[in-house]
């Protein structure tokens, strides 16, 4: 699934829930610009 991210020179990767506040999970460095890929997850 995280297949796509291996083009970016850094890549990771985080789970966000409707609950949760972005700033707190997300893991993106706050010293350089980037873009966000959202992946919904079902089950």
């Amino acid at each position: 699934m995280f297949d796509e991210l291996t083009k970016y020179k850094n890549s990771d990767h985080f789970f966000f829930q409707a609950t949760d506040a972005l700033s707190q999970v997300c893991n993106a460095p706050t010293n350089q610009h980037g873009i966000y890929i959202v992946y919904a997850l079902k089950r």
